[in-house]
Parts: C-alpha cells; structure tokens; sequence
C-alpha cells in the first residue's frame, strides 16, 4: 500500500541501476549497476540483502553494459543481455553466482535484450533487437519520393558524385 518505503541502495552520478530482480528464496535483490560513459567495462550485478542492507558483488564479471538479467534456480547465477568492450553486441551470457567466468551463450551479430525463463528452468525467451539501417536517397522537390538504396549505416557523396557507404 505504498507504506514502509525504504531505501535499499543508491549509487553517484554516472553511475546507474539498470535491471533488478528479487532473488528465488525472496530475501535479497540483484540488479545491475554501472556506467558506460568512459567505454570501459564497469557494469556488474550486484545483491543486496533486504532487511541489512548489505551490498557485494554477485559476480566479479564486468560488462559495458547489462540490459536485463534473471536469477537461475536456487541462487546459481544468472543469464543476463550484456555487451563487453571491445564487442558491442548485447550477447545473452550464463553468470555464475561468485568468482566464475561468465560464458556467452549467443555469438552471432544480433543484440538481445530482455529474457524470461519458464517455471520448470528449461526454456528462455529473448528479444532479439535488429537494427534497421537503410540508404535512402530522396529527391529534394519531392521529399515523398524517396528511394531505398541498400542497407547501410552511413554514406557520403563522393567528388564525382558516387555514394559510398557501410
């Protein structure tokens, strides 16, 4: 009913929470934190108890950026959407709870974004996010009529006139 509100955990600017999920035995809450404003791999999931208070690092893996994550069964670790520098693809990784290496489940060019799992552990739904870049070349007079080229991220007119694009 909106009584009894608490502060669990904060953190300083440009530092963020992003996702958070109350854990499978409902006694603490992981979330991800971190900045990405200096390019480095500075987020991370973090637990902190409910009635303490007390905070630590549910794992020492670090990412860019972590958009969403859910707890495995009985506290084991998680599966998270999270990209690591140099890669900046969101990635679908297996984090185990503690001190392990977190293993990418997913290479391939696309990003992910949210998960959920279903109640027996055996089956996960992902987003898949697919970017959505074309080359479009318009005709000044007649902004309507446009025409879609190829795909590409950007493009230039050359000196004589060519376009080049990636």
């Amino acid at each position: 009913d909106g009584r009894n509100e608490r502060k669990i955990f904060s953190c300083p600017q440009p530092f963020r929470i992003s996702d958070n999920k109350f854990s499978p035995d409902g006694k603490s809450i992981a979330f991800a934190t971190g900045q990405s404003e200096n390019q480095a791999n500075e987020f991370s999931l973090m637990e902190v108890e409910i009635e303490s208070g007390n905070a630590r690092e549910a794992t020492a893996e670090k990412f860019f950026d972590i958009k969403s994550f859910i707890w495995l069964p009985e506290k084991r670790g998680f599966l998270l959407t999270g990209s690591k520098i140099p890669n900046r693809s969101f990635r679908i990784w297996q984090v185990p709870f503690g001190e392990e290496k977190a293993k990418a489940l997913t290479k391939d060019s696309e990003d992910y974004a949210t998960l959920s799992i279903d109640k027996n552990f055996k089956l996960i739904a992902a987003t898949q996010v697919k970017s959505d870049f074309r080359l479009l070349l318009f005709d000044l007079e007649n902004p309507s009529r446009k025409q879609i080229l190829t795909e590409a991220e950007s493009a230039v007119f050359s000196p004589d006139g060519k376009i080049v694009f990636n």
